[in-house]
């Protein structure tokens, strides 16, 4: 009996024992389920085939590019850059015009620029910041340097010589308005001429700075004179670009000329222009005063060279090389005829913000896009369309002219350049090495069954 009760007990802890054993087993694969990278037995042995080596140095290459790709993308910053729309808020700024002319049939003499805006303002033959030089036949500019043209003579404040009584009428009448009438001792084509011979403006507005033992001002009416006073005086001489007897010698001898500089105005609609003849301001109204000789002989053919529209003095800022519409614009009026040519540009208002400017403007006044849009740093990209109106002289109902009418636009563009975190570029980088490494083996398997069969 005794033996019995013990077989038996030791059957009773066999079976719980496998019991055990079996609910270890069981929770066990349980667990192994949810393995997502089933590993292969021992027993199962790999092949590698031409067609899997094929497809794998083909992921290679393209994992690679991509990466390659991926990396310039992020350190050029091509995503970097958004684009916002906003109504410009933008009030009294000034707005400077960059212009680069050339007439190759226009001599200096004969050239100026006035410009009138919206709000009332006037200018007459604007000299400051404007830089003229003498072109050659061949197209060549007699004054490389860029400096400013003083010109005490200039046609625009002064009018053809009175021949008649009305012409003296003409003087009065601009007088009466405001105008200056015309004096034979600043042009430098009159007889009387008496040009001066310091390049300083203050001295230049009394005229009488040099003056002989008996008290008769000093005259310099050549190029050479000018010089000799500064070797009197034993001061260096100036560029010959800056000395107006000069810029007139040089203008004589050649056909053409070019002007260069910036156009300050009003961020309001207006027009600068040039014409024949002089211009005189009365009133609000300017008026063209020209003889028919001057309005046969003004030639219109013109090359643009650059024009663009910035608010601050000099280039406008930006990413890349911007090319205006209107660069590089050449215009040839045949021999025989007038042009009147006139280019509407719309000015569309354009600012830029980086990382840097961010992260300083949102600790300054909290508002990223309020504080980028308050900055005065704007530039302007521009549209452009033109008009040409050629005829001959007979049939001509007013002189030749050409006129640049620009107008700004009320939406402005905020470009901000902001480079995402690095961690976005690791996760860009995992997104092709895992997207790249699912589709290689669902490829592989879709061949490797197409070549069982």
């Amino acid at each position: 009996m005794e033996s019995n009760l013990i077989l038996r007990q030791r059957n009773a802890k066999k079976a719980g024992g496998v019991l055990k054993a079996e609910e270890t087993s069981t929770f066990t694969r349980a667990i192994q389920g949810l393995d997502m990278y089933p590993k292969v037995k021992k027993d199962h042995l790999r092949k590698q085939t031409s067609a899997g080596a094929a497809i794998s140095v083909t992921v290679a290459v393209i994992m690679g590019l991509m990466i390659i790709i991926e990396c310039y993308h992020y350190a050029t910053g091509v995503d970097a850059l958004h684009d916002r729309l906003s109504v410009d808020a933008g009030i009294n700024q000034k707005v400077f015009i960059n212009l680069n002319i050339s007439f190759p049939n226009i001599k200096c003499d004969a050239l100026h620029l006035d410009a009138m805006d919206a709000a009332g303002e006037m200018q007459v033959n604007v000299k400051h910041d404007l830089y003229k030089s003498p072109v050659t036949s061949d197209g060549k500019l007699v004054f490389s340097a860029l400096h400013e043209y003083h010109h005490s003579a200039s046609v625009a404040e002064t009018t053809p010589a009175p021949e008649s009584r009305k012409q003296e009428a003409l003087d009065a009448f601009m007088l009466l308005f405001g105008g200056v009438a015309y004096d034979s001792s600043k042009d430098p084509n009159s007889p009387d001429f008496c040009g001066p011979c310091d390049l300083l403006p203050a001295a230049n507005a009394v005229n009488d700075h040099v003056r002989e033992a008996g008290g008769k001002p000093t005259c310099c009416n050549t190029c050479e004179q000018v010089l000799q006073y500064y070797d009197r005086r034993k001061q260096p001489r100036p560029d010959k670009s800056e000395i107006d007897q000069c810029v007139h010698e040089e203008s004589v001898k050649n056909p053409g000329c070019n002007i260069a500089g910036v156009v300050v105005t009003e961020k309001v609609k207006g027009n600068f222009h040039f014409s024949p003849g002089g211009t005189r301001r009365y009133g609000m109204k300017m008026l063209h005063v020209f003889s028919t000789a001057q309005a046969l002989s003004f030639d219109t053919s013109h090359v643009i060279h650059h024009i663009s529209f910035t608010s601050a003095e000099g280039e406008s800022a930006g990413w890349g090389k911007r090319v205006d519409p209107l660069d590089g614009r050449k215009f040839n009026v045949p021999v025989g005829n007038l042009g009147r040519i006139r280019y509407s540009i719309q000015a569309i208002p354009v600012r830029h913000a980086t990382s840097s400017d961010v992260e300083e403007i949102e600790q300054e006044t909290g508002d990223m896009i309020a504080g980028i849009e308050s900055r005065d740093d704007t530039s302007f990209e521009l549209s452009a369309t033109v008009s040409e109106k050629i005829f001959r002289p007979q049939a001509a109902r007013s002189p030749p002219s050409l006129v640049f009418v620009y107008d700004f636009h009320p939406m402005q563009i905020t470009h901000i350049f902001q480079r995402p975190p690095v961690t976005h570029f690791v996760v860009e980088l995992c997104k092709i090495i895992g997207g790249l490494f699912v589709v290689t083996g669902l490829l592989d398997r879709m061949v490797g069954k197409l070549l069982q069969k």
